[in-house]
């Protein structure tokens, strides 16, 4: 274990911090370090983990990062409107492209708005995140 943190520390170090292709065709999986991220969270959060949160869950810049993460939810246009300890609201418009034959929406377009609304929520009350 000891020789594999080394070795994942010395790629850091060195700038390979991505999935590495090996010469024997496989993929070698390398991940980040827990030690690398923000800062683990605490048993009860403290001020700045608050301050963090609400930052963090405004739902414009959650969208828009959405957005950047996930395509599919730019080209439907899906807006977080809400996003609290409380409740996550999401919406997306009625567009020709993503209506069934009866004038409402595909199915699929529902499933993947409550995947990411719900993911959301889940996120948003997480203290330090």
């Amino acid at each position: 274990m000891i020789d594999l943190m080394q070795s994942m520390q010395a790629r850091i170090e060195t700038g390979q911090t991505k999935n590495d292709q090996v010469d024997d065709g496989s993929i070698e999986i390398f991940s980040v370090p827990v030690e690398e991220f923000y800062k683990p969270l605490n048993d009860s959060p403290t001020a700045e983990d608050i301050a963090l949160t609400q930052h963090n869950r405004q739902p414009e810049l959650l969208t828009v990062r959405l957005h950047q993460l996930v395509p599919l939810l730019r080209t439907l246009d899906f807006r977080l409107t809400t996003v609290t300890d409380h409740e996550t609201v999401g919406a997306v418009h009625l567009l020709a492209s993503t209506m069934n034959q009866n004038g409402t929406h595909q199915a699929g377009v529902f499933y993947i708005m409550l995947d990411y609304i719900a993911g959301t929520a889940i996120y948003a009350v997480l203290p330090g995140t």
